[in-house]
């Protein structure tokens, strides 16, 4: 053997090696439910460890090392082969542009290829296979002694170790990942390329320095010291947000409340009774009990003088639909139908109702006695901010209209506004045209003055 060991041998009748372990072949055992197989395409590049350019470049070809061990079946060797042709190639491309030299670079590639052949031949399915026909080695170094240069190369490679650190640590890797080569066949070569291992670590830990001790170099926190939660969270923001939910809470119990207020305010709109008052009573058995005559119908009311005047002065807004003029003993009132008078859900006044008021305003200006207005809705429920149920909504647009015909009257403490909510409906409120005729607005001149 030359001691380059770069120098190609020509003899082609060299001897191949095939691995046996032990010395022997052994009749293998049944093997275990094997993993699944290894790829037997390219392999896929695994995430480059440390510093070392030349050992990302070779991350490929390692990883497949590994996997070979594991196999069980054995991969399809031609379709792995030229994988690893293929990775070794891809390794030389980018060894160069590490600016590593040519003959670190042969020394790293050699290095790869009798690793991979020393694996393979060393598996059942390998030992048996034709790849000692064709090795990795035999394919770039026209080699067939089976790798067996390695220890020799790595020897020539620890002279200069300075310059070929990458190299070595590259060689040191292949040797832990399972390469043994000529210890393979050994009488104690497990022990004596463990230390050989340990040697060559020890030169890479002394030129690499100490290795970091903790999992992770920054699992210390920052000394930042407590800090309470006023400081990290403004006070204001806090009482901000405890404004905000009591208000969120506020509307929720509040429409809740204005639901369920609809049947009480529904009920206290019939008291007082608007019909007379009736007191039954029992009649007494007759011995003989004459017919009781059916009622005379009740006389029409007659306009009372005071309100002709009234009855004059609306009578254009009678004829043309806009109100209707009603009178009892007790009262006379003016009914203002709500068409458009108020936007759905509203309590703002259309303009275009404001000269129909103001005419309103001073027919009543020269009568005697209290004033209350009334207002109106359907029974369909309302519930908003600003109106929590029909009461709120017929009760603001009361105060709208009152407001105007207070400005037209001399005094206005003969004014008061009642909202009634869908209290006292004139109309079904089954369909459309009913709901249209119960959304309205009654100004009642009351006839008796002190309004309770």
């Amino acid at each position: 053997m030359s001691d380059d060991p770069f120098a190609e041998p020509s003899d082609a009748d060299a001897t191949v090696i095939r691995p046996r372990p032990g010395g022997r072949g052994a009749a293998p055992a049944p093997a275990p439910a094997a993993p699944a197989a290894m790829p037997s395409g390219p392999i896929a590049p695994i995430a480059p460890v440390g510093g070392s350019k030349l050992l990302a470049a070779a991350a490929p070809v390692l990883a497949a090392a590994v996997r070979i061990g594991a196999d069980t079946r054995g991969p399809d060797l031609d379709r792995f082969r030229r994988g690893m042709v293929d990775a070794i190639r891809r390794f030389e491309a980018e060894a160069l542009q590490t600016g590593l030299d040519t003959r670190a670079l042969r020394a790293a590639r050699y290095a790869l290829c009798a690793t991979i052949d020393d694996l393979v031949l060393s598996t059942p399915w390998g030992s048996s296979s034709p790849w000692a026909a064709q090795t990795l080695t035999s394919i770039f170094h026209k080699e067939v002694t089976g790798g067996d240069r390695f220890f020799d190369v790595l020897d020539q490679m620890q002279k200069d170790f300075g310059r070929n650190a990458e190299v070595v640590e590259l060689m040191y890797l292949c040797a832990s990942l399972g390469f043994k080569g000529r210890y393979r066949v050994m009488q104690r070569g497990e022990g004596a390329l463990t230390e050989l291992r340990e040697g060559i670590y020890r030169s890479i830990r002394q030129r690499r320095g100490e290795f970091e001790r903790d999992l992770s170099p920054h699992w210390r926190g920052l000394n930042t010291g407590h800090r309470p939660l006023g400081q990290r969270v403004p006070i204001w923001l806090v009482g901000l947000g405890t404004v905000a939910i009591a208000a969120v809470i506020y509307v929720i119990f509040d429409f809740s409340l204005a639901a369920a207020s609809d049947i009480a305010f529904t009920e206290l709109g019939g008291i007082p009774p608007r019909g007379a008052l009736a007191i039954p009573r029992q009649a007494l058995a007759a011995a003989t009990p004459a017919p009781t005559p059916p009622p005379p119908p009740p006389p029409p009311i007659e306009p009372s003088a005071s309100t002709k005047d009234v009855r004059a002065f609306l009578e254009p807004d009678v004829k043309a639909g806009n109100v209707a003029v009603l009178e009892d003993p007790q009262s006379f009132t003016v009914r203002i139908l709500n068409r458009n008078m108020f936007g759905s859900g509203q309590a703002t006044l259309n303009p275009s109702y404001l000269p129909l008021l103001n005419r309103i305003a001073t027919a009543l200006r020269k009568e005697k006695g209290d004033i209350l207005i009334n207002g109106y809705t359907d029974n369909q429920p309302i519930h908003t901010v600003q109106f929590p149920s029909n009461f709120q909504l017929s009760q603001a647009r009361a105060d709208a209209v009152a407001k105007v015909i207070i400005a037209g009257l001399a005094n206005p403490a003969r004014v008061r506004s009642v909202g009634k909510g869908d209290a006292d409906p004139i109309a079904p409120n089954a369909t459309a045209d009913g709901r249209q005729q119960n959304r309205r607005t009654e100004i009642v001149l009351l006839k008796t003055t002190n309004l309770p």
